[in-house]
């Protein structure tokens, strides 16, 4: 974090009117996640210039300063921060051999290290408290708004919370809750409305092939990561899980809303580490048939059966306030556990289905909720770390730019929870205002230095010792700090 700005001492002057002291007071942030080793294995693919840790800082600032994109940072008020041009930093957003991906799960390492490091520091009471109850892989999907059509890849795609089509890509996110945070392993891109005959990827023929085209090496991770956008999201979510578990992040369930839920999936996941991992997940009061008392029957219908046949009436459920009922099914040769659910008497009732069977109702809910985290990541990124600011025509700048705000998430998410910052918004607004009214004091006291010199050489005296009047003083203290108060108010 940034010192406080009532300077105290002559020589914090100095540190202060650095040129890069934004730069050191952020690495001093992010300190604990070592970039520097993090970044060493790109740095093979950067030969000259600026190391790739220090371009990847730079790049890792830009949300802190409240700048949108590459070309604000270096035009606006914060481009003496980076002394490089800003091509650097668009090559590196462009360049197809680093793999984003790796780069991603080696922040993830880093996390997990640094939480056991603080749980080995706790006592065995606090440990207690902070013992996981459960451990969830949480994927889903959300629209990433774009507004150029010339875009390599872009598409139209379905936005459920507007119920219309937007022009962007569909971002695909697979995230770990530990029990205490939320924080993203992997995602992929997507565009959708490929087989359509007249719009492909609902865009006309002409707008298509006015796209940017970039030819990739077939050996480079841009050209695995650009074969995903077609790639049905259904298999790309099982890779990832995949991938997740090859890393080390086993869950106890893995959580997701009812488009997923399909058999494809159940099954490959019930597959993995020979069935211990199960499954959560809202689904479709559709066409799909289980075997219910020897009948093949949808869910519509095995609700009927329960209500009218069988004359069961619903268990009320006072903790949650809802109504329920449970049933256990054959579905596709898995035996799953369907909870039918409505919170009054005249609502929809919802289904909910899980692979272990020996789950309550109340513990299935109380799983299944963890599943929110994930909505609340997807708030937190576009609202804040400006995850659909990127601009770029190149599909690798998108690719970059996505990782770089997960990775912005994950140390947040690591500051959370070492501090007593309840949200990651509270977080992200208080170091923001921090670095924004510290370059303000900057800025401030280069005038009043210029100042000082020219009295000083005027009357002929020591600036040392004026500076040491000066900051001595606690009214001078005082009116300097409501100067600073009163700009960011301002701006």
């Amino acid at each position: 974090m940034l010192p406080d700005c009532k300077i105290q001492k002559v020589h914090e002057i100095k540190s202060l009117l650095k040129k890069n002291n934004i730069v050191d007071a952020l690495a001093r942030a992010y300190e604990p996640f070592q970039l520097k080793s993090l970044c060493y294995p790109l740095d093979l693919l950067k030969t000259q210039g600026y190391p790739i840790s220090v371009l990847m800082l730079t790049l890792l600032l830009l949300p802190f300063l409240g700048v949108d994109s590459i070309h604000g940072f270096s035009n606006g008020a914060y481009s003496h921060v980076f002394e490089g041009a800003k091509d650097c930093l668009y090559r590196l957003k462009n360049n197809e051999w680093i793999n984003w991906r790796k780069l991603l799960y080696r922040f993830n390492k880093r996390y997990n290290e640094l939480a056991d490091k603080h749980m080995v520091k706790l006592s065995e009471e606090e440990r207690k408290g902070m013992k996981p109850k459960y451990k969830c892989l949480t994927a889903d999907d959300s629209p990433v708004n774009h507004t150029g059509k010339t875009i390599e890849g872009i598409s139209k795609v379905h936005d459920h919370s507007l119920k219309c089509t937007v022009l962007g890509f569909k971002l695909l996110v697979l995230g770990y809750f530990d029990g205490i945070n939320f924080r993203p392993l992997d995602f992929s891109l997507h565009r959708e409305g490929q087989n359509r005959q007249r719009y492909r990827f609902g865009l006309p023929v002409r707008a298509l092939k006015k796209q940017y085209r970039k030819i990739r090496a077939k050996l480079s991770a841009g050209y695995e990561r650009f074969k995903e956008l077609d790639r049905d999201k259904n298999s790309q979510l099982i890779s990832m899980i995949k991938r997740a578990l090859k890393h080390g992040y086993v869950p106890d369930y893995v959580l997701f809303d009812a488009w997923f839920c399909c058999e494809k999936t159940l099954k490959a996941i019930r597959l993995l580490r020979q069935g211990v991992i199960h499954i959560v997940a809202a689904c479709k009061m559709g066409n799909a048939k289980y075997n219910y008392l020897s009948k093949e029957m949808s869910a519509g219908q095995i609700l009927k059966t329960l209500r009218k046949v069988h004359k069961r009436k619903p268990k009320r459920c006072r903790l949650l306030g809802c109504y329920y009922y449970t049933v256990v099914v054959d579905y596709k040769g898995m035996e799953v556990k369907l909870f039918f659910v409505r919170y009054t008497k005249r609502s929809k009732w919802r289904l909910l289905l899980t692979t272990q069977t020996s789950l309550r109702f109340t513990q299935a809910m109380e799983i299944y909720a963890i599943r929110w985290s994930i909505e609340v990541f997807f708030k937190e990124v576009k609202q804040l770390l400006g995850i659909q600011k990127c601009a770029s025509r190149d599909f690798d700048a998108h690719i970059a730019h996505t990782t770089l705000t997960l990775i912005q998430y994950v140390m947040l998410s690591l500051h959370k929870r070492f501090s007593d910052y309840e949200t990651i918004g509270g977080l992200f607004r208080a170091i923001r205002d921090q670095y924004i009214q510290a370059t303000i004091a900057q800025r401030l006291w280069q005038i009043m230095i210029s100042i000082l010199t020219r009295l000083v050489q005027k009357i002929e005296c020591d600036m040392e010792l004026v500076l040491q009047l000066i900051i001595h003083d606690n009214d001078f203290r005082q009116l300097f700090s409501g100067m600073v108060q009163l700009k960011v108010q301002d701006e």
